[in-house]
């Protein structure tokens, strides 16, 4: 607008950005993550060796592309041909949820960002979460630069191999998973509620 005061470098620096999905992207306010976080995981028969389940937006050509060539690579491979392997649309969320409460391995394509809900879903269920690059993502909780998740390479191209040595070696990653669930679980109202006093007073300068 021609009225309006141009903004000064000083208070440029003073806008923080908070692009939080707190209801998508953790289990606050979010009741299939929530119910995940508080599993008892002893009990649940980890029958599902890799679950490649997501929604192909056939909408989006470059996102279509990047989700299918993924699930064919799984899907195709003859190594992987004795694993029991689930990459079958889950209409319900209910028997979505039970899925990847029950997968060893949850592959997690990019979405229409490079996040995507099963990014926290699949830690908080004790799967191992197996994803491309996400060193160009700046997040909080930074789960991405943290010891949370298995990358592979961005065409995918390394997958069949980093899925088949994990199921090779699985009671070693399980650990993993549990230690990934139990840094994850930490991320409660009070951590959110910290972050954004602390980004509040970081930007007024208190």
């Amino acid at each position: 607008h021609t009225n309006c005061l141009p903004i000064s470098d000083a208070a440029c620096k003073k806008i923080m950005p908070v692009s939080w999905n707190l209801y998508q992207y953790s289990f606050v306010c979010n009741k299939t993550m929530d119910l995940a976080r508080q599993l008892d995981l002893k009990p649940i028969n980890k029958d599902i060796d890799v679950l490649f389940v997501c929604n192909p937006h056939p909408e989006h050509d470059l996102l279509y592309a990047h989700r299918k060539h993924g699930q064919s690579i799984v899907t195709e491979s003859k190594r992987l041909a004795k694993y029991n392997i689930r990459t079958k649309y889950y209409k319900k969320r209910s028997e979505y949820r039970n899925a990847v409460a029950r997968s060893k391995i949850c592959v997690c394509p990019y979405g229409l960002g490079g996040r995507i809900a099963l990014d926290q879903l699949s830690l908080l269920s004790g799967s191992i979460a197996v994803k491309p690059p996400m060193d160009h993502m700046i997040a909080a909780p930074d789960i991405y630069s943290e010891d949370c998740f298995e990358y592979v390479k961005l065409d995918w191209s390394d997958l069949e191999d980093k899925l088949i040595e994990i199921l090779e070696n699985w009671d070693c990653y399980e650990k993993n998973a549990l230690r990934r669930r139990a840094r994850v679980k930490k991320y409660d109202e009070q951590y959110y509620a910290n972050k954004y006093a602390d980004a509040v007073l970081d930007v007024i300068g208190y």
